[in-house]
């Protein structure tokens, strides 16, 4: 029969196996778990920018050398001179539209000196 020292040693290792086993198992259900979240995330960022494609092909179709403006009366077309200057959008270079991320004040104020 074994000694009591070499019997504490075997349970010792085996609850510290089992232990480990234990750890390691949640571990790898963690990281399964938050790559399926990830891949999840992905697919719907993935759905939401084609849906937004799509929207954007939708309400705005294009009209060559022409505008196309939604308002109350329905659509109209407009030259596109016109349209840059009542929509703010961009004209020899310089973003007129304040709300634009891009829009820089100076290049404005400087544009408007010019003219």
């Amino acid at each position: 029969m074994a000694s009591s020292g070499v019997n504490v040693l075997r349970f010792s290792a085996l609850g510290f196996g089992v232990a480990y086993g234990i750890w390691h198992q949640s571990t790898l259900t963690a990281k399964a778990k938050h790559n399926q979240i990830q891949r999840e995330y992905q697919h719907q960022l993935s759905l939401t920018e084609k849906a937004k494609k799509e929207y954007a092909k939708k309400v705005s179709p294009e009209v060559e050398g022409d505008l196309v403006a939604w308002g109350r009366a329905g659509v109209s077309t407009l030259k596109r001179s016109s349209a840059e200057e009542w929509f703010g959008w961009e004209v020899a270079g310089v973003i007129t539209d304040p709300d634009d991320s891009r829009f820089d004040l100076e290049a404005y104020l400087n544009m408007k000196a010019a003219e």
